[in-house]
């Protein structure tokens, strides 16, 4: 196992020339008032930050949420020393009987003892490799930085690292996002960073995991899984053992790792890889890449005459319901009618 800490995270861009960061520093609340949803939005998962209970003050709230979030923090399996996820449950009524109801409670600061907890964004020290965005022409600051002889904006971090008694220093592998940033003088051409932003180049990073939680060799981009960082850390470079999870689809065919990452994986302690995407990723690419498409806008147009409700039947479903309208097995009328509505 590898502990995504400080010391570990610099080794990896070492060993790797990847770079690999923490995020911080993304907002509830962004600079154009664009909001995270309501911290008791039904099956929502929440990241919130420890802290010790002096740096907080205690957000007022009615005391149901209040009962309820403490008890969601409180009873948490959750071994991080630095974070928390809770998952509302998709009631709103936790174990106890304790109910989350606030409709627009996005900053929360809550005092249990001698803790504070702390909502945070759902990516806040989330690490990722950023590599995509060290390119000249993906991230806009990169060019406007070259242009104006100052640091890479994302190098930057990683490349000025320092060595001192206890490692490398904390700040190095720290990639703090500017959503509030305000310039230092009238050269300074760095502006605040809406949300948008980061929703939108986000998805061409590897999530790797949380900061401070242990992550499997395995289970590391292909980038990052080299057989130097294998030997470092004393990690098998083969796949064995349990914890494997199989969603397969029709006509889905076997991985094939020189393809490199393609589609998202369940994790079930972080906050955005969620479950229904893996089969909505085969069904697009099948869809939209492969070679039938004859029998693709076939199936698109028999859609359109036996409609189902994606939201009855959810993403699974209606996946489903696509691969069979292109199936070769898919003959007739009759058969057609037996998918929709079977005996």
């Amino acid at each position: 196992m590898i502990e995504l800490n400080f010391n570990n995270l610099m080794t990896l861009h070492d060993l790797t020339g990847q770079y690999v960061y923490a995020v911080v520093g993304l907002p509830l609340i962004d600079i154009d008032g664009v909001k995270q949803p309501s911290v008791c939005e039904l099956g929502l998962r929440s990241r919130w930050e420890i802290l010790d209970a002096s740096e907080c003050t205690e957000t007022a709230m009615v005391d149901q949420t209040r009962a309820a979030l403490a008890e969601l923090l409180t009873d948490s399996n959750d071994m991080n020393t630095m974070l928390r996820d809770i998952d509302i449950p998709i009631t709103g009524v936790t174990q106890d009987g304790n109910v989350c109801n606030a409709e627009d409670l996005v900053e929360v600061e809550i005092v249990i003892e001698s803790q504070c907890f702390k909502r945070v964004h759902p990516d806040e020290y989330s690490v990722f490799d950023m590599t995509y965005w060290t390119l000249p022409d993906t991230h806009p600051g990169n060019m406007v930085a070259m242009m104006n002889n100052h640091m890479h904006p994302i190098k930057k971090w990683i490349d000025i690292d320092e060595w001192d008694d206890d490692g490398w220093d904390d700040t190095s592998v720290i990639l703090k996002y500017p959503a509030f940033y305000e310039p230092v003088d009238e050269n300074d051409t760095l502006a605040p960073h809406p949300i948008q932003r980061w929703n939108t180049h986000s998805t061409k990073f590897s999530k790797i995991g949380r900061f401070g939680d242990p992550e499997k060799f395995v289970d590391l981009p292909n980038e990052l899984r080299l057989d130097e960082v294998a030997t470092h850390f004393g990690a098998e470079t083969g796949v064995s053992g349990g914890d494997i999870l199989v969603c397969g689809s029709p006509r889905e065919v076997e991985n094939d790792p020189e393809l490199g990452q393609v589609f998202e994986i369940a994790h079930g302690r972080d906050t955005a890889w969620n479950l229904h995407r893996q089969r909505e990723w085969v069904w697009y690419n099948i869809a939209i890449e492969k070679e039938d498409q004859l029998r693709q806008r076939m199936a698109w147009a028999l859609s359109q005459i036996l409609v189902v409700a994606k939201d009855a039947i959810a993403i699974q479903g209606v996946s489903s319901y696509f691969f069979y309208l292109s199936s070769p097995l898919l003959l007739s009328s009759m058969s057609l009618t037996h998918v929709v509505s079977p005996p």
